[in-house]
């Protein structure tokens, strides 16, 4: 087994146990102070924040408060239904793990609006900050194998599609 092997493999199972490990236990603990650690209430420094607002009349801060749970509840739970799947495998794709992680983007989309609705623009920058890294993550996870072949991080390319192999095998 080369060092090139050997790093390549290291690399994809460290960069997936981030992942992993990374938005499921960032979700779920976000998760469970918002629905499991008593009544599902809005903290009251952050509800007079938001008291005022017209999403607050709308709805109500506690309505929001338990709806965003619920959303961290459901990214945690697409990401350990990619582990059940096995997606972690280099063999299998990664869809429900981008999933989880498209789920991300639109949680730190509705945080973003509540922290602009509120004129918390450092909130609003934080959030947007937290969108983009998670689409980098995306990026990463888009090119970890099967996308790539197993020397993904040392020069590994796309594997071949079936049409491409047909036309090699054709010349």
């Amino acid at each position: 087994m080369s060092l090139d092997s050997v790093s390549n493999g290291v690399a994809y199972w460290l960069a997936l146990f981030g992942v992993y490990f990374g938005v499921g236990y960032l979700m779920w603990a976000s998760a469970a102070e918002k629905l499991f650690a008593g009544p599902i209430a809005m903290p009251a420094a952050l509800a007079k924040t938001f008291s005022g607002t017209w999403i607050a009349k709308l709805v109500g801060v506690n309505f929001l408060w338990g709806t965003v749970g619920v959303l961290e509840l459901l990214i945690v739970l697409v990401v350990l239904a990619s582990i059940v799947r096995g997606e972690f495998m280099p063999s299998r794709s990664k869809s429900l793990l981008q999933v989880s992680l498209s789920l991300s983007l639109v949680l730190f989309s509705i945080l973003s609006f509540g922290e602009t609705i509120t004129a918390n623009f450092t909130g609003t920058l934080t959030e947007f900050t937290y969108f983009g890294v998670t689409i980098l993550i995306m990026g990463l996870v888009s090119v970890l194998p099967p996308t790539r072949k197993a020397h993904w991080l040392t020069g590994g390319e796309a594997p071949a599609t079936h049409e491409h192999e047909t036309e090699e095998h054709a010349e």
